[in-house]
C-alpha cells in the first residue's frame, strides 16, 4: 500500500499506493475500517513458505536448473515465511489486538541479496546469479522500490523470524520432505 520511496515503513505511514495491486489492497484495508469498529489488519510482504509458488520456490527452482538468471538489485523488501506470519497472527489474535499492523520478517533486505543468502543457505551456486536493476526489466506494472516494513509493532507480541530461521523452516520442507 506504499509508494516505495522511502522504506521502512510504520503502520502509521500515509498509504500511498504505486499501482493498482497496492490500490486494491488499501481499499480493502478502507472498507474493513469502515465496518469494524474493532477490526485487526496484518501488512505483510513477499510471502515464502511450502505451498504456493513464490519468490524464493521460484529461485530455488532456477539454481537447481544450474544457468544463470537475473534477479534486481534495487528493491527492498521484507521477506516473510508463512510459518512466520501464522505464528503472528496467531499472537496478535491470542492478545486481542486491534488496529494495523505490520507482519513482515525480521529482516530487510535486496532481492539480489535474498537470492545470495538463499543459494548460500542451499548450498547452491550463487554465482549464478547475475544482478541487474528494475529499469531493466521491462516490467509492465510499476514497482516500490522499498517496500519494507517497520515491524516494532508486531514485536511487542512475536519476535519475527530471521531470515535465516525462515529460509531453514523452507530447507527442512522442501530437502528434507522431498
Amino acid at each position: 500500500v506504499f509508494n516505495g520511496e522511502k522504506g521502512g515503513y510504520t503502520e502509521t505511514d500515509e498509504p500511498d499506493p504505486l499501482g493498482y495491486y497496492g490500490f486494491t489492497k488499501l481499499q480493502g484495508e478502507k472498507q474493513v475500517q469502515n465496518i469494524c469498529s474493532d477490526y485487526l489488519i496484518a501488512r505483510t510482504s513477499v510471502l515464502f513458505g511450502l505451498h504456493k509458488p513464490n519468490f524464493v520456490t521460484w529461485m530455488i527452482s532456477l539454481f537447481k536448473q544450474k544457468k544463470p538468471f537475473s534477479i534486481v538489485t534495487d528493491q527492498i523488501i521484507s521477506p516473510t515465511n508463512t510459518f512466520d506470519l501464522s505464528e503472528q497472527l496467531i499472537a496478535l489474535l491470542e492478545n486481542d489486538a486491534q488496529g494495523v499492523f505490520h507482519t513482515a520478517g525480521g529482516e530487510i533486505v535486496s532481492r539480489f541479496d535474498l537470492a545470495l543468502r538463499t543459494a548460500e543457505f542451499f548450498d547452491f551456486d550463487a554465482d549464478l546469479v547475475q544482478p541487474t536493476v528494475m529499469d531493466e526489466m521491462g516490467w509492465v506494472a510499476k514497482r516500490p522500490q522499498d517496500s519494507s516494513l517497520d515491524i516494532s509493532k508486531i514485536r511487542k507480541f512475536k519476535k519475527p523470524y530471521s531470515l535465516e530461521k525462515s529460509l531453514g523452516l523452507l530447507k527442512e520442507g522442501v530437502v528434507g520432505g522431498n
